[in-house]
């Protein structure tokens, strides 16, 4: 098994579209040509859904804002953020206001309160969404708890005190001020509803992160539309097309698979499939306007070629991806006397097969809620209000992709716990199939999981699947499994590479936190970089038997098991941000990767084992150093314009200015820069305030979680040699009379060379 191989048949499928398709033999298609001859459409599954068509389309808006794809992007949108979808990196400029009764002052005293103080964002989308939903879940505890002191919701600025303490309103504040910066102009939520709503949108992201990194930019708003089809044929090929594939695929694939006979079961009127297919080519093969046009063209016939049975066959157009609709019917009574005189529902799988487009799933439940509003509400149900699931039977193929009360719940649009009782299967059409449709076991299981995880492994972002079908001995046969996942870096993110114990103990954090299926032993490796190569691969192996929702198991009896594995570390795969976030947090924490020297200075000042005489150091999140984002570092002088003999008010012109600013900063920064050894500078903001009849002038220092650990290093050496009231004083003043001195005539101007006289006093200050 070479997926090495698999994955360049893909990509040179892709490029040639004619090569997509393996069609089925005319052999196969015996299997349902008696359905055919027997059969009419009108006996065929969902005929008033369809409304005795045999196929409809339906519009798929991935980018509509009102489809989960387009409102999630449009979400990042009303926030004010621009984002690189193709890295997963978000940045803009915020406000940030203090609206605590202390900072609120201050604001008015400075001026700055309306405009605020600008805040340069700039992370990955997946820390970004966890970050709010942390920020979120704080701020509803604390609303709670000043909910529960004050029933009636009327809290004042005392209130909040009284209620949370100092440090608690404090937190209050900052949570909230936070919270409004990062959101912006996005509609409030209120904070019982939050919490979710940034945890949905957080597992949105690590579910379709792949798929928008790899295609929004060529993706359009009516790029797709979606075939429903109920045709037998197109029932039978289900899963025929080379990137749509399962263990339905028929023998012609080399499949022979036990469960072809469902897919056959299935096509013998019984199920529906939901394919997606590209709007453009739709229209073109059928010569269409729209795809209204287009329906009345694919009724009759075969839409999807089949170049075995003859060109004739099919209108040119390729399936992206799909998702199946099983038939239920629910009766009156558990065992009824007549199978046709239930009420059919067509209820969609969970399951996608092929390109995992966001939200192919909710689009085709939408169709299926909206064209059978009325069965779902006269569904049975028990004397406690629950759906009675007892009186509920499954007809076709005996495969699931899905717990077939889950599917029930989710068309019906409520929690699991709603429904009650056993969805029994009605097998009758499956068990009078052909046997022979089934191989020998060995070279049959191994054909299937092989065309599974070849599937899988060019699906999965980090992860791959393997698998080794063995005969016990006695008779039968099981199937050994195992997975990996691999984690990527760019190697310029790295400033030095771990050792193996140091990797073991960052995968045991992980184990600690919830990812009990990481093994703690070889394979898992750091392969470090070698001549030419760019990336930092991190390998560890995953326990079969340790992934939560497979039972244990740390072998499959067949391969629906094996695809079952296959699906729960699709899970896995879909975790790749979050595990690799963990990951680099601890990395950084380790000094391996940058961004470790912001992160270790977080804890210092937490830890309080940083601080200063003449500098004031803070952070935005002292409550939590891993999700500070900025560290802010102060120091105030004082000017008095008698002694400069000057108007204050143009006083305040001259220390107000940009100008003034970035000089003091390249004279408090020339010291530091020679001994860290860089040519950065540190951002820098300043304000100015009438205090006691002198100016009080604040200079502030700035460095943010994506800057390069050089800056951190440079800010710490600021606020460890420039410590010093006489030096700090004599930039200021120095400064401050060269820029009174420009004001002058040329003629009158005096000499002086404030940055050499500042680092001449600042060597003598360090030489003692």
């Amino acid at each position: 098994m070479n997926f090495n191989n698999w994955r360049e048949f893909l990509a040179e499928a892709k490029a040639q579209p004619d090569t997509l398709l393996r069609e089925i033999s005319e052999d196969e298609m015996e299997h349902i040509t008696a359905a055919l001859d027997e059969m009419s459409p009108e006996s065929w599954a969902f005929n008033e859904l369809f409304e005795g068509k045999n196929r409809v389309i339906i519009d798929f808006p991935t980018l509509d804002p009102s489809s989960d794809l387009g409102g999630f992007l449009l979400l990042f949108q009303n926030m004010g953020y621009d984002v690189d979808w193709s890295k997963g990196i978000l940045s803009g400029e915020k406000i940030f206001r203090d609206t605590s009764p202390a900072g609120f002052v201050d604001g008015l005293l400075t001026g700055r309160w309306e405009t605020g103080k600008t805040k340069k964002i700039k992370m990955k989308v997946g820390k970004f969404l966890a970050t709010i939903y942390r920020m979120a879940k704080k701020n509803y505890e604390i609303w709670l708890e000043l909910s529960r002191k004050d029933p009636n919701g009327r809290v004042t600025g005392n209130d909040i005190l009284k209620h949370l303490g100092e440090e608690g309103a404090q937190r209050y504040y900052l949570t909230n001020d936070q919270l409004n910066m990062y959101l912006g102009d996005l509609p409030t939520v209120s904070p019982r509803s939050a919490p979710e709503f940034w945890k949905k949108k957080a597992q949105y992201w690590q579910q379709n992160a792949d798929y928008i990194k790899n295609n929004l930019d060529n993706a359009e708003t009516d790029q797709y539309s979606i075939i429903i089809t109920r045709h037998p044929i197109d029932v039978l090929r289900m899963s025929d097309f080379n990137n749509i594939q399962s263990c339905h695929s028929p023998p012609s694939r080399g499949g022979e698979g036990s469960y072809y006979k469902c897919a056959v079961a299935e096509a013998h009127g019984h199920g529906a499939v939901a394919y997606v297919v590209n709007t453009a080519e739709l229209l073109e093969q059928t010569d269409s306007s729209d795809i209204g046009e287009a329906e009345g063209v694919i009724q009759e016939g075969e839409v999807f070629d089949d170049e075995i049975r003859g060109s004739h066959v099919g209108m040119g157009i390729l399936p992206l991806s799909r998702v199946r609709l099983r038939q239920m019917r629910y009766y009156e009574e558990e065992n009824p006397k007549r199978w046709d005189a239930g009420v059919e529902l067509a209820v969609p799988e969970n399951r996608i097969y092929g390109d995992n487009i966001p939200g192919l799933k909710d689009r085709v439940t939408k169709w299926a809620q909206t064209n059978q509003e009325k069965q779902i509400k006269n569904a049975p149900k028990t004397d406690s209000g629950k759906y009675n699931l007892s009186l509920f039977y499954k007809f076709g193929g005996s495969y699931e992709d899905s717990g077939r009360a889950d599917i029930v719940a989710a068309l019906f649009n409520v929690k699991r716990e709603e429904l009650t009782g056993h969805l029994k299967q009605h097998t009758e059409t499956e068990d009078n199939l052909d046997v022979n449709l089934v191989g020998g076991v060995m070279e049959q299981y191994s054909q299937q999981c092989e065309e599974i995880a070849d599937g899988w492994n060019y699906r999965y972002q980090g992860a791959e699947v393997e698998y080794e079908v063995e005969d016990d001995g006695a008779g039968s046969v099981y199937i050994t499994i195992g997975a990996s996942m691999t984690i990527k870096w760019s190697l310029d993110e790295w400033s030095r590479f771990p050792n193996q114990n140091e990797v073991e103990w960052a995968l045991g954090e992980l184990r600690d936190i919830g990812w009990g299926f990481i093994k703690d032993s070889y394979p898992t490796f750091l392969k470090k970089p070698g001549i030419g190569d760019v990336e930092v691969h991190l390998t560890f192996g995953i326990e079969p038997e340790h992934l939560p929702d497979f039972g244990g198991q740390a072998y499959a009896y067949d391969p629906d098991m094996f695809e079952d594995f296959c699906v729960e570390i699709n899970k896995v795969d879909d975790a790749y941000d979050a595990i690799k976030g963990e990951l680099e947090m601890f990395f950084k924490r380790n000094g391996d990767m940058q961004g470790g020297a912001f992160i270790q200075m977080n804890y210092d000042i937490e830890q309080k084992d940083i601080s200063a005489y003449e500098w004031e150091i803070e952070n935005d999140n002292k409550w939590d150093p891993e999700d500070a984002t900025e560290i802010i570092a102060s120091t105030t002088h004082y000017f008095d314009p008698e002694e400069y003999g000057m108007d204050p008010r143009v006083m305040f012109q001259v220390l107000d200015s940009r100008e003034y600013r970035l000089a003091v900063r390249t004279a408090i920064l020339a010291g530091p820069r020679e001994e860290v050894g860089t040519e950065y500078y540190l951002d820098v903001d300043s304000s100015v305030v009438e205090h006691a009849g002198e100016l009080k002038y604040t200079l502030q220092f700035k460095v943010y979680e994506h800057h390069p650990d050089i800056l951190i290093d440079l800010l710490k050496a600021v606020i460890e040699d420039m410590d010093d009231e006489d030096v700090l004083n004599s930039i200021f003043t120095t400064t401050f009379k060269q820029a009174q001195n420009s004001r002058l005539p040329s003629g009158m101007q005096k000499e002086l060379n404030e940055t050499g006289h500042v680092v001449k006093r600042w060597k003598q200050f360090l030489r003692g």
